[in-house]
């Protein structure tokens, strides 16, 4: 699995007129058949969100495909899960996020040597074969927008795709390189994909609706009360769940630490930075994970993490309150219509931050058009079997703890010359010994030099 940034120029709303720049490709893909299992089409950049976000499409049947991949319905069949994913050594890949939520879906994480440029070089040629087939459809894919306009094309005028339209020509070119044998090779990667699934079946999570509490960014410890659970200055609560919760976990929590003449306990909690509408509490007697919605309903739909942070900025400047739901939702109108009248004086990168702020990220669905997905079992025609798996969080040997892992080192920074030049006129070293012969300090000077 890795990221990329496509070449292209796109509009993010035909009306608007808000170009969102280069986009970013989250792609995990399946190294022997080299087929692509799933991606995440987004304006953001590289984050916890695109990568568990991957990992559940890659999980789930293409039911989203454009039209013109009717013609080749083993394309549909391409997803499952994975017992060992290969990434790089980035935040979103590295992070306590990304290792507990596949130690709970059973699957195992092998971080790349750092500076090995060849360890997932499958995925680099992916991209580069990518980028290649867009720059054909994509108008204003290929020259800098500056040089098109010297010739009378305006990219953003003329080159209006949404995000939708962008994703749909992404698969158009993923279709022809799964149907297209790669250089060396006789099989194209469907032709692979399929014969290794009849021969072996399909693994699969069957249970989406878990999988989606499990993959998501973590924070631990929190706090839940007979209030609920305080979260990013929002409240989370469900009356029923959180008594239960309760009930079931202060019997693990040490008689020194509980609060006098109230409830509380130290949670796990789990949620998508993409939206804020809910998150799922680990309860460790149970092994399982407890879903708790949003007090500020209206506000919290579809209401993404850094929108949530900025708004809280923005209300903080103005002077705005933003403690109630009615004040967060005020807030929120202001800010967009604040945008919308600011959009004629935008050019650029302005544009482009603003449309970001219009924008939230897409979550796929569970179901398509109010069908859930269902697997059919093989038949004698060659469809190949599905096996589902178990999630390994109910059966998690350390009662569901975050891993811990070595903090990030940094780089120290070298002494400033100053300081240094400073230290040597008020000590006087002997050169043979090394030791203190005269040792004077100005007491004027004392407060301004840090021994």
């Amino acid at each position: 699995m890795d990221h990329t940034q496509l070449d292209g120029v796109a509009v993010f709303d035909g009306v608007e007129m808000l170009p969102l720049g280069r986009p970013w490709l989250t792609a995990i893909i399946d190294v022997y058949s080299g087929c692509v299992v799933g991606i995440v089409l987004t304006f953001e950049q590289p984050s916890i969100y695109s990568v568990m976000e991957c990992i559940k499409r890659a999980n789930r049947p293409k039911v989203h495909l454009p039209q013109s991949a009717d013609q080749f319905p083993d394309l549909r069949s391409i997803f499952g899960r994975f017992d060992e994913i290969v990434v790089d050594n980035g935040r979103e890949f590295a992070g306590v996020a990304m290792e507990d939520g596949l130690i709970d879906a059973g699957i195992s994480l092998r971080l790349a040597p750092v500076g090995s440029q060849t360890y997932k070089a499958i995925v680099e040629r992916l991209f580069g074969t990518l980028n290649s087939l867009l720059n054909e459809k994509l108008p204003g894919g290929v020259l800098k927008p500056e040089v098109l306009r010297e010739f009378g094309y305006d990219p953003e005028k003329d080159a209006v795709l949404t995000l939708s339209e962008l994703e749909e020509l992404l698969w158009d070119a993923i279709t022809l390189y799964h149907i297209t044998p790669p250089r060396g090779q006789s099989s194209p990667p469907a032709q692979l994909w399929k014969e290794s699934a009849k021969a072996d079946g399909i693994d699969v999570i069957g249970d989406d609706a878990e999988l989606d509490k499990i993959l998501g960014a973590v924070r631990y410890p929190c706090r839940i009360t007979r209030s609920g659970v305080e979260l990013f200055g929002l409240t989370f609560h469900d009356e029923a769940k959180v008594s239960a919760l309760l009930e079931d976990l202060i019997g693990y929590e040490p008689v020194r630490s509980r609060r006098k003449g109230s409830a509380t306990a130290r949670v796990k909690v789990k949620y998508n930075p993409a939206c804020l509408s809910e998150i799922h509490v680990w309860n460790r007697h149970t092994n399982r994970y407890v879903t708790l919605p949003c007090k500020d309903e209206r506000y919290a739909q579809g209401i993404s993490l850094w929108h949530h942070r900025r708004l809280r900025e923005w209300a903080a400047l103005k002077g705005e309150e933003f403690s109630s739901e009615a004040d967060r939702l005020l807030v929120r109108a202001k800010m967009i219509r604040k945008l919308e009248d600011l959009a004629p004086t935008l050019k650029g990168k302005e544009r482009r931050a603003m449309a970001r702020l219009l924008n939230s990220p897409k979550i796929q669905s569970l179901s398509d058009g109010g069908v859930a997905l269902a697997y059919a079992p093989p038949r004698h025609d060659g469809l190949a079997p599905v096996i589902e798996h178990d999630l390994l969080a109910p059966v998690r040997s350390d009662e569901g703890r975050k891993p811990s892992r070595p903090a990030r080192t940094k780089k120290r920074k070298p002494p400033k010359p100053r300081r240094a030049k400073a230290i040597q006129d008020h000590a006087h070293l002997k050169p043979q010994t090394g030791e203190i012969a005269d040792f004077t300090v100005d007491l004027s000077t004392w407060k301004e030099i840090d021994l």
